[in-house]
């Protein structure tokens, strides 16, 4: 073999150790991306329906994070004694936007992780 196969079949000590480097940060990517990707389907599933329920009702339906947290007969949803003012944030915080940051974040921290050692 000669030309481009030379290149791509031997590898040097070095070139092991930096493709085992970037393994380690393709992994972490290949968990985090699906997650994105759910987080953002979610979102897009959750307005879809909503849509869909006003053209065939005539009426927006209002997900709320705290709809969900109702659905799943959590107490403090239904009626807060205490941290009344999360909870009138989260009444007024749309799903859809909850599940599009909840695909976002592990990303964003991710990144913000690797650049802030890497630099190091």
């Amino acid at each position: 073999m000669s030309g481009k196969w030379d290149r791509w079949y031997y590898f040097k000590p070095e070139s092991q150790r930096l493709a085992s480097s970037e393994l380690s940060d393709t992994s972490a990517l290949d968990i985090l991306i699906p997650i994105l990707g759910l987080g953002v389907l979610t979102a897009i599933g959750i307005v879809g329906w909503q849509i869909y329920s006003y053209l065939k009702l005539g009426e927006w339906p209002s997900l709320s994070v705290i709809s969900v947290l109702s659905w799943c007969n959590i107490e403090w949803a239904r009626s807060p004694s205490d941290w009344v003012g999360v909870h009138r944030i989260l009444n007024e915080f749309p799903l859809s936007l909850a599940s599009f940051f909840a695909g976002i974040a592990p990303i964003a921290l991710w990144l913000w992780w690797d650049e802030r050692f890497k630099a190091k």
